[in-house]
């Protein structure tokens, strides 16, 4: 004890561990209360060795509680179900302390796509924080990296329906989910961002759409998880425009949103959120857009004909 006019506790923590007693640690300090609804859905199992630094308080007021650590995952399971997202075999390391943590590269295995009956490898980072972000205003951000089907990806995603019915095979994502405060503004805007070359996968659709697996498309999607704030975007280079607007009024982790979502003022269950509000609302003809560059007009008229989706509407880009 360096002084005792402001008694203090300082531990210095080694040794093997596991994820779910690190997780509680997590959610049990400020970081807990602090951001602890981005990751209330969140269950971690395996084996871990941490390294930790904790300053504790003897007498209320003089000092501040101080966490600072440092966690190598040895094979730790991963599962959200609100994020859609469940990982196995972790291998990385995390850092953390009060302002937040952050993951240097994590190599993993994505359970919910599978290859030959073995999960595909897939990297991750993520960080909590905007000092760990390294973006002021930014308080979360999951990066997500690997082989993906359409069908894992968008499966979910009513208004893509016709698109991801149409697709086969698999391609390299990459996958950044953000949550950042609006400009101007102490409210926080979640975003989504997937790009991929397309290589590997085949499109069974009209021109300029349709591909074979071994060509490739440079793909970006930009899709909000806010219902107010932006329309879901989904580019193929420059030939392709699909929009989606939410047509009815309903704000993501608010009191006023569609029953049965899982609701938090802050954040926390992104992709429920999505898959109970967005994807399953009917949206009204004028509200789907895909717009088509150079195309075949007649094909894609009778490729939508052929569907019970009358919600979409198709416009020929000149």
């Amino acid at each position: 004890m360096d002084d005792f006019k402001a008694p203090q506790l300082k531990l210095e923590l080694s040794g093997a561990s596991s994820a779910d007693r690190l997780l509680n640690l997590i959610r049990q300090s400020p970081i807990g209360a602090r951001y602890g609804d981005y990751f209330s859905a969140l269950n971690l199992q395996g084996p871990t060795r941490t390294q930790m630094r904790l300053t504790l308080p003897l007498k209320p007021g003089v000092v501040e509680r101080k966490l600072l650590g440092s966690t190598q995952f040895e094979g730790v399971a991963l599962n959200n179900e609100a994020w859609q997202l469940a990982l196995s075999d972790m291998h990385g390391l995390l850092h953390f302390d009060d302002a937040g943590f952050h993951t240097e590269r994590i190599d993993a295995r994505n359970l919910r796509q599978q290859h030959k009956g073995e999960p595909r490898a897939i990297a991750m980072l993520a960080a909590v924080g905007d000092r760990h972000t390294k973006t002021p205003g930014q308080s979360v951000q999951v990066a997500l990296s690997g082989k993906m089907s359409a069908q894992t990806l968008f499966g979910e995603v009513r208004a893509m329906a016709p698109i991801v019915a149409a697709c086969s095979g698999e391609s390299h994502w990459d996958i950044v989910m953000q949550v950042a405060r609006a400009p101007g503004s102490e409210r926080n805007i979640s975003t989504l961002r997937l790009a991929s070359d397309l290589a590997g996968a085949a499109i069974d659709l009209p021109p300029p759409l349709g591909k074979t697996a071994a060509q490739s498309r440079a793909l970006s999607a930009l899709i909000p998880l806010d219902l107010d704030a932006r329309p879901l975007q989904l580019f193929v280079d420059d030939r392709v425009r699909y929009t989606a607007y939410s047509a009815f009024d309903s704000k993501p982790f608010s009191r006023r949103a569609a029953p049965g979502a899982r609701q938090l003022e802050h954040g926390g269950a992104l992709l429920q959120h999505i898959k109970e509000n967005i994807l399953h609302s009917d949206l009204g003809a004028e509200d789907r857009y895909l717009h088509l560059a150079a195309c075949d007009d007649a094909a894609w008229r009778a490729f939508f004909r052929k569907l019970d989706h009358s919600a979409i509407y198709v416009k020929i880009a000149a």
